[in-house]
């Protein structure tokens, strides 16, 4: 139920009026109370640039580039680089996502890094053998993220199964 309800991202939305209760969250409460419009404009597009850089059904969320082209839903004074930035996007995903979502999320960060620090690697004799055993490994941990995909697809199955005739949208 919570990752379907979660998976709006129509940012021409007040965030506040489709999240309510994040208004209440420790620390992203904190954006609502100091957004003295009436309409909270400002702070609901913070919210959902989080919510579009974070969720994994978001289209954002794989673009290399997601960071950036969020930027126009931000304040100019926005840095990502800040380290309480860095505990937002954590604390969003923990409020926002179910277990398998954080742990695919999880997932898909080690192996973008994997990737990356492959790339830079220059291959040769002292350094064959190494970057060959990697490339071999990154199978092994390929498989082991379907496992994690499997698993969301199972969670997202089960919670389509007991959705409330409302949230169905039956009702």
């Amino acid at each position: 139920m919570l990752s379907k309800r979660t998976e709006v991202f129509d940012v021409d939305k007040n965030y506040w009026e489709v999240f309510p209760e994040m208004r209440l969250h420790p620390l992203f409460s904190k954006y609502y109370k100091e957004d003295k419009a009436k309409t909270k404009n400002k702070s609901s597009k913070i919210m959902w640039a989080l919510h579009l850089v974070c969720h994994p059904k978001s289209m954002m969320y794989h673009d290399p580039n997601k960071l950036d082209n969020v930027r126009g839903l931000l304040p100019k004074t926005w840095d990502w680089e800040l380290k309480s930035t860095s505990v937002d996007l954590e604390e969003y995903k923990n409020a926002m996502l179910t277990e398998a979502q954080r742990a695919l999320v999880d997932w898909d960060d080690m192996i973008r890094k994997r990737s990356a620090y492959l790339k830079q690697q220059d291959y040769n004799l002292d350094t064959g053998n190494d970057l060959d055993k990697l490339h071999k490994n990154t199978y092994s941990i390929y498989k082991d993220y379907q496992k994690v995909c499997e698993e969301l697809q199972t969670e997202e199955n089960s919670n389509s199964q007991n959705l409330s005739l409302s949230e169905s949208g039956e009702i």
